[in-house]
């Protein structure tokens, strides 16, 4: 539907928190028109990668797989301390 208006559509995923890079914050995009963005924004210092498809919702899906397993291995680790505080008898922990 974007094409019909002569419009370029690229789809950006931010993949981590803006505040600590800024505009270098790493970004992976897809669309028809992603490697133009790259050509247009690359010597701004931006950290651009484009996606080998240019299926739209491939950059948000791989940013969405990145999220569940990083999330999940955050669980997974409290959860491990957490077991690992419930099972240390009270003399273990008072030897240090």
């Amino acid at each position: 539907m974007i094409g019909i208006t002569g419009a370029r559509f690229v789809e950006v995923a931010v993949m981590a928190p803006v505040a600590p890079y800024g505009h270098r914050v790493p970004m992976l995009l897809g669309g028809s028109s992603a490697s133009a963005f790259v050509d247009a924004m690359s010597p701004f210092g931006m950290r651009l990668e484009v996606l080998g498809t240019s299926t739209i919702g491939g950059a948000a899906a791989v940013k969405m797989c990145r999220s569940i397993i990083v999330k999940g291995l955050e669980a997974l680790m409290c959860e491990c301390v957490l077991a690992a505080a419930a099972t240390t008898p009270a003399s273990a922990s008072s030897r240090r």
